[in-house]
Order: C-alpha cells, then structure tokens, then sequence
C-alpha cells in the first residue's frame, strides 16, 4: 500500500469500522422511502456523485501535508458513515419486503 493508507490503516481500521456500525444503524433507523419519480431518481444520482467526489478527493490526495491527511480522514470518516447508511436503508428495504 501507498500513502497515509498503508501507514494508517492498522490504526484507522477500527474509526472506519465504526463509522459504518453507525451509517449501518443509522440508515436503518430512519430509512423513508424516495420520491416517486424524477425526484427520487435525482437525488439518488446526486448521493452517488456525493459518494464519488469524496472517493475520488480521499483517493487521489489533493492537499498535501497533515491538514490533507485531516481533510482525508475525515473525509473517509465521511464516506464510511455515507456507504453505512445507504447499506442500512438498503438492508432494511430488503427486510420488508
């Protein structure tokens, strides 16, 4: 691995894992049904653009330094909690029926 990846992921694996725990129960908890329509369909593309700008800013480390190893930790955080509450939502969709 490359990066504050290789180097932080012993350490960072637990914050991530949580971070999704609470996207995962989150999600879960206060999943509503989308919009008929064009709009459920916008805002479904919209979270999904959401999901890739962060990958992308967490992956290709646009801000050097520690405040960009900040920004990408958080940012990370972020798109664990985000991909948690998308699975939450989905899995309990799922469940219903």
């Amino acid at each position: 691995m490359t990066g504050w990846i290789g180097i932080a992921a012993p350490l960072l694996w637990p914050w991530l894992a949580g971070a999704l725990a609470l996207g995962l129960a989150t999600g879960a908890a206060t999943c509503a049904s989308a919009p008929p329509g064009r709009a459920g369909q916008a805002s479904a593309w919209l979270g999904a653009a959401a999901v890739a700008a962060l990958a992308a800013i967490v992956g290709l480390a646009l801000v050097p330094g520690r405040v960009g190893l900040w920004l990408e930790l958080g940012l990370a955080l972020v798109l664990a909690y985000g991909i948690g509450c998308a699975l939450g939502c989905l899995l309990r969709r799922l469940a219903r029926g």
